[in-house]
């Protein structure tokens, strides 16, 4: 009777008695008396078993994607995961989730899962004829060429599957070999296009979804793609969820609220172009019933909801200018003038808090916004004994995570939640501390 196989385990636990059937076997001098060819044929039959294994890594690895394992167990990435738990080099653990990202079947919000994006690579590893270094070559070369050539999807396709073709007959030698003759030809000046065939072919598309979320598309130029990256990188970087606990963002998560932060600035700054005499603005109108509740959505000028609470988080801080309105439509108030702190004010937050005043977050006060510890728009004064600052991310967690921002002796204090293990006495910022003690000491 064969081995019953009902779960992945199952699954595992043959394919563990297969191989160490097999190792017996050939402990045992199964191989000796076979021919040449006869051992030929079961080393290239070995081969084909261990390439078809990667397909196994890949669904393992995007399944550890699509579950956010990562971020349930405290680590950064799936690559830094992986590298810990299996004991393997960081770049391998690297290579091995870029090559689940292009080779294992892509999830599918609407129905059933999408195709790999290099369907005739992942087909051929998965009966065992595409190795795992040549995979990983013709998605090199395959990148190099989509970079440089303008490609449609099908001329894609088509060099694809030359490629795949060339390594069901040749080795990694003669397989690069082969690629860079492909790369040549279709490139004859080099795999790296001139900065003016970059140029010519920038692009930046936000287009919008009905639910009123927003895509971006896009191919940046070398110097704006590295003043991006430098600038995103660097805000992007993890932020405690509390006083000693992981960032639980992603890292693309990481990556749009850091754009969310360089927008925001951007627009507090005053510095953009004026449009028809007025600056760029976020101009939102709400019901005052619907203001006053807390509840429901205003309207921003190009007709898109935004919900009430988020106007309050944005109104508070960001230039984000109310316009209430009666039952009638009459507008009741508009204005910004009470809510937004002054520079002397705003310099005297920076000297004090230095920064997010989060525990444990180090952002530094460029990238803050003001936070009223008691809401504006519940008749808190903008004064410097009610506000604090607050980097945009934790401005924007923090109430969801049960935290309290509280004044204690004009500082401002954090109370952690009741879930939290420990005391729940207020946290004062090391940094806010140090530079009060300093303070002290001087006076």
């Amino acid at each position: 009777m064969g081995t019953v196989v009902n779960t992945p385990a199952d699954a595992l636990r043959a394919l563990r008695t297969a191989v160490s059937d097999v190792n017996q076997a050939v402990s045992n001098g199964a191989l000796a008396p076979l021919t040449k060819r006869d051992l030929l044929d079961f080393m290239a039959e070995f081969e084909e078993v261990r390439a078809m294994l990667s397909v196994t890594d890949h669904r393992i690895v995007r399944a550890c994607d699509d579950s956010r394992l990562a971020e349930r167990v405290g680590e950064r990435s799936t690559s830094s995961l992986m590298a810990k738990v299996l004991r393997i080099a960081p770049g391998e653990a690297r290579a091995r989730v870029k090559a689940a990202e292009l080779l294992a079947p892509r999830p599918s919000p609407l129905g059933p899962e999408l195709p790999p994006v290099r369907e005739h690579v992942a087909a051929a590893q998965s009966v065992g004829q595409v190795t795992t270094r040549q995979a990983a070559m013709i998605n090199e070369s395959l990148q190099g060429i989509e970079t440089a050539c303008p490609l449609s999807p099908g001329e894609s396709a088509a060099l694809e599957e030359t490629m795949v073709g060339h390594a069901r007959q040749f080795g990694p030698r003669e397989l690069q070999a082969c690629l860079h003759r492909m790369e040549s030809h279709l490139n004859p000046d080099g795999v790296l296009p001139p900065e003016a065939v970059i140029h010519d072919r920038r692009f930046l598309h936000l287009v919008q979804r009905r639910d009123g979320s927003y895509v971006i598309e896009g191919s940046l130029t070398r110097a704006c793609g590295a003043q991006l990256w430098s600038v995103l990188s660097s805000l992007a970087k993890p932020r405690p969820s509390d006083v000693t606990g992981p960032d639980l963002r992603s890292p693309g998560q990481r990556m749009h609220d850091a754009l969310d932060d360089v927008a925001g600035r951007l627009l507090r700054s005053g510095r953009l172009p004026h449009s028809g005499g007025t600056p760029a603005t976020v101009i939102v109108t709400i019901d005052h019933a619907a203001l006053v509740r807390g509840t429901g959505f205003g309207t921003t000028t190009d007709g898109q909801p935004l919900p009430v609470d988020e106007l309050l988080r944005l109104a508070s801080e960001a230039d984000v200018i109310p316009v209430v309105l009666d039952r009638a439509g009459a507008v009741l108030s508009s204005g910004r003038a009470s809510r937004v702190a002054t520079p002397a004010q705003a310099t005297a937050l920076y000297a004090r808090d230095g920064g997010c005043s989060f525990p444990g977050c180090e952002i530094p006060p460029e990238w803050c916004e003001k936070h009223h510890v008691v809401e504006w728009i519940k008749g808190g004064f903008t004064d410097l004994d009610n506000l604090t600052l607050v980097c945009k991310y934790h401005h924007r967690n923090f109430q969801a995570a049960g935290w309290t921002c509280l004044m204690i002796n004009n500082l401002p204090h954090w109370r952690p939640p009741d879930w939290l293990p420990g005391s729940n006495d207020p946290v004062l910022h090391h940094r806010i501390a140090h530079r009060s003690e300093l303070y002290e000491q001087a006076a």
